[in-house]
């Protein structure tokens, strides 16, 4: 029978670089693969100003479990991860194998219809929404990340979007999904229509730079505002 590593390197090799996100380590830390997105997006820094100690936290999209591991490194007491990529989750599971974590579980699941009536500590969402994403809706999204935290939201997205340069829709199709608000001046100001959507029970924060590339997406934390039902 191969052994972990073996198996986990030819899982690596079947899938190819260009669909893992995130830089994928061996227990002694050595490098495996790059992963092909931007670290400023969800950087381990930022993520580090978060306390996790003794959470339960849901990770959204997970790929291959980057995040599921880090903030289970940064102190949460279990982390379930979630993702539609049935090699992604095999992965995650030969990983959590590999490092020998425990209360670290993965599901095959779309993010929208998760088959848990668990409610966690901190529901995250990082690296996931983006052109696509925002041109379908976000809300289906929002609403899992709402429905499933009993705490806070951890998520990345950019600030705004310019519309005829980044996106596949007019404003009158945004305007539909967002409302007027949230159009102006040919962007689509994305950050805004997230904070609305959480007002009534939490409070936003940055906890990310405000990087000079505006193109970057930020990391964002709500938190429950006083007198909230959490």
């Amino acid at each position: 029978m191969p052994d972990l590593k073996t198996k986990l390197r030819h899982l690596l090799e079947r899938v190819g670089p260009e669909n893992i996100w995130r830089p994928i380590v061996d227990k002694d830390g050595s490098l495996l693969v790059d992963g092909h997105e931007d670290m400023r997006d969800g950087s381990p820094d930022d993520l580090a100003r978060v306390d996790f100690s003794g959470k339960h936290v849901l990770d959204l999209g997970c790929n291959y479990g980057y995040y599921s591991f880090l903030v289970k490194r940064l102190g949460a007491e279990s982390v379930v991860g979630v993702d539609i990529d049935a090699e992604a989750i095999a992965g995650c599971r030969l990983l959590a194998d590999l490092y020998g974590f425990t209360n670290v579980e993965f599901l095959i699941s779309d993010i929208i219809n998760i088959p848990l009536a668990t409610k966690f500590d901190c529901a995250m969402l990082v690296n996931f929404i983006g052109k696509r994403s925002v041109c379908k809706g976000i809300v289906p999204i929002l609403e899992t990340l709402r429905r499933h935290s009993q705490g806070e939201i951890l998520l990345t997205t950019r600030i705004k979007y310019n519309i005829s340069h980044n996106l596949e829709a007019s404003p009158k199709q945004l305007c539909e999904i967002y409302g007027e608000k949230y159009i102006r001046a040919g962007n689509l100001y994305l950050v805004e229509f997230i904070q609305d959507f959480f007002q009534d029970t939490m409070v936003m924060s940055f906890i990310s730079p405000d990087y000079q590339d505006k193109t970057l997406k930020r990391t964002l934390l709500f938190t429950p505002s006083s007198g909230s039902s959490y």
